[in-house]
């Protein structure tokens, strides 16, 4: 995920955020199952998908800790 797409996660709501964190859990455990089956065959698109979701799940917890402070 590029600086530019981090910044634009941040502009988003707590509930964006949590629908994000979502569906990127689903796509990762779809990727695990692809994987495990032989479809998927490269171990970075995986890779990808659990830090893109790192990420997510990083910046929502900066923003519920915002709002707690505020």
């Amino acid at each position: 995920m590029k600086s530019k797409d981090l910044e634009q996660l941040r502009e988003k709501n707590i509930a964006d955020l949590a629908g994000l964190v979502a569906s990127k859990r689903i796509e990762v455990s779809r990727l695990r199952a692809e994987l495990s089956i032989g479809r998927v065959k490269d171990l970075k698109i995986v890779k990808k998908a659990r830090k893109d979701l790192a990420q997510i799940q990083s910046v929502l917890r900066e923003e519920q800790l915002a709002s707690e402070v505020k």
